[in-house]
């Protein structure tokens, strides 16, 4: 779960930091500002710690390294900080230094300068767990640590020290979708392939007891929704594999044929996806993704928050999304909303609306019946 997370010389975001709700949250701010941005660098830090590269984790989220530095010219570093709690509540310092390569057609990669891993005892005291500079790794005392470090890729994501096990097992367990898979609309699909249909052959796989509430909450948000079906798929093929093909069908009421991919609504697609997920990642996860209010009437995507509301607090998980619309920000308190605006000398700021200096204002907004979302984008613009 991520707890904090500080970001310096990122696309547009120059220096800022913030809090994050520990449940449901929404990351809130006009177009443009740098919401994605603030997403792309967890999901950048994320696929580092599990293990990619830094070209194929900077390919996820631009086309050239250059993007990347595209607002702050008076540093050539990256630096993000980001404070996470482990499964057993646990809370921890992740410290990245990141330095681009120039060559004739400009940056050509990116490798890591500095990287350091800090635990946090119950009084906020702060520990060494490792340490790096360039490619040398030590412990806490300074000693070398006996371990082979590629400059393009993290130590925590090869160290085997239990610490840093269970800090890269967090980071695995952000979950960050692109709009591709949640747009996927294949039904003959592999269990480990992107798309709606594919995650639902994992949830049953995984836990069937986590399928079964999936479809009833379906039930519940999609009146006609009756079942789903999922079959060994006989679509012939040459692949030595075919078997491990599927075929995800659904069945509503009153209809005699079953559905696929290709005939379900965008709104019912990301209705869907959005509730699969959240119930086939595990406890402690971060579920983080753009744009709720996408396809959806605003009674469902009332439901669909109450039930992402409910699941998030019984499951101890964060999910986290960027949103414009006043239905879900005036469900939410300040302690759940980040706030986004982006200033012409300081490029992207961001902060929780509960640290905020207005916060006394807004509380005081709120008892005389102003809504957050009249409050955001009237007063804090």
């Amino acid at each position: 779960m991520i707890l904090e997370i500080s970001i310096k010389n990122f696309k547009s975001i120059k220096d800022s930091s913030t809090k994050f709700p520990k449940f449901i949250g929404a990351i809130v701010g006009k177009n443009a500002v740098g919401k994605t941005n603030l997403i792309q660098a967890i999901n950048f830090v994320r696929n580092l710690a599990t293990g990619i590269d830094t070209n194929t984790a900077l390919k996820k989220i631009a086309l050239t390294p250059q993007e990347i530095y595209n607002y702050n010219e008076s540093s050539s570093n990256i630096e993000i900080k980001v404070q996470i709690a482990t499964e057993d509540e646990n809370k921890y310092l992740l410290e990245l230094t990141i330095s681009p390569v120039n060559g004739e057609e400009g940056i050509q990669n990116l490798l890591i300068k500095s990287e350091t891993l800090k635990s946090f005892d119950n009084n906020d005291i702060q520990t060494v767990v490792f340490k790096r500079n360039d490619s040398v790794l030590m412990d806490k005392d300074g000693n070398n640590i006996p371990l082979a470090v590629e400059q393009n890729k993290l130590a925590l994501s090869l160290y085997q020290e239990s610490n840093a096990l269970k800090v890269k097992n967090t980071f695995s367990n952000i979950f960050v979708p692109d709009q591709d898979s949640v747009d996927f609309r294949e039904s003959i699909v592999k269990s480990d392939e992107k798309g709606l249909a594919s995650l639902i052959v994992r949830l049953r796989q995984s836990n069937p007891a986590s399928f079964e509430q999936f479809q009833k909450i379906i039930k519940k948000l999609l009146p006609h929704f009756s079942s789903i079906v999922e079959i060994p798929s006989k679509q012939p093929t040459n692949s030595p594999d075919s078997e491990n093909l599927f075929m995800v069908l659904l069945e509503e009421e009153n209809l005699k044929g079953k559905l696929s991919m290709k005939s379900v609504s965008a709104g019912d697609l990301r209705t869907l996806y959005i509730i699969a997920s959240a119930m086939y990642l595990k406890p402690n996860s971060s579920f983080i993704f753009e744009e709720i209010e996408n396809g959806l009437h605003p009674k469902r995507l009332k439901d669909l928050l109450d039930h992402l509301t409910t699941i998030s607090r019984k499951k101890d998980m964060q999910i986290i999304f960027t949103t414009h619309s006043s239905a879900v920000i005036n469900l939410l308190s300040p302690s759940d909303v980040v706030y986004v605006e982006r200033e012409i000398i300081n490029g992207t700021q961001f902060h929780l609306l509960a640290d905020s200096s207005h916060i006394t204002q807004i509380d005081n907004a709120l008892k005389e019946g102003i809504s957050l979302t009249d409050y955001i984008f009237s007063r804090l613009q």
